[in-house]
C-alpha cells in the first residue's frame, strides 16, 4: 500500500466528509446543488486517474463508473429540491468504507 499526493488527498476529503457528518449527525440536508456535486466528481476522478485507478479497466473502475453515474443523474433530478433526508455519521462511514475498499481493489493504494 502507498500514499503518494493524491492518495493523501483524497483520504483526507473522506475523513473531513465523514466527520463534516458525524457533526450535523440528524440535522436535514441543504438542497441538492448539482452544480456542485459534478466538481466533487471531477476532483475525485482526477485524483483517481493521477493516482494510478484506470490503469485497467476491470471489475473496480466498472463499479466506480456505475455508482457514479447513479449517483450524477440522482442529483441532477433532485437539483435545487431538499433530499428529505438527514446527516448520519455512521452512514457516511459506511458509504466511504466501501468506496476506499473499491479504491484499494482498483490499485489506488500501489
Amino acid at each position: 500500500m502507498s500514499f503518494g499526493v493524491p492518495q493523501t488527498i483524497l483520504i483526507s476529503a473522506y475523513l473531513f466528509a465523514v466527520g463534516f457528518s458525524t457533526a450535523k449527525h440528524g440535522q436535514s440536508r441543504p438542497d441538492v446543488n448539482f452544480y456542485v456535486v459534478g466538481l466533487t466528481f471531477l476532483a475525485e476522478f482526477f485524483l483517481l486517474r493521477w493516482g494510478g485507478f484506470f490503469t485497467e479497466m476491470a471489475a473496480p473502475q466498472i463499479a466506480f463508473a456505475g455508482i457514479s453515474c447513479i449517483g450524477l443523474i440522482m442529483n441532477a433530478l433532485a437539483h435545487g429540491r431538499s433530499p428529505g433526508t438527514q446527516y448520519h455519521g455512521l452512514a457516511a462511514l459506511a458509504a466511504a468504507g466501501v468506496v476506499l475498499f473499491i479504491y484499494c481493489a482498483g490499485g489506488f493504494f500501489g
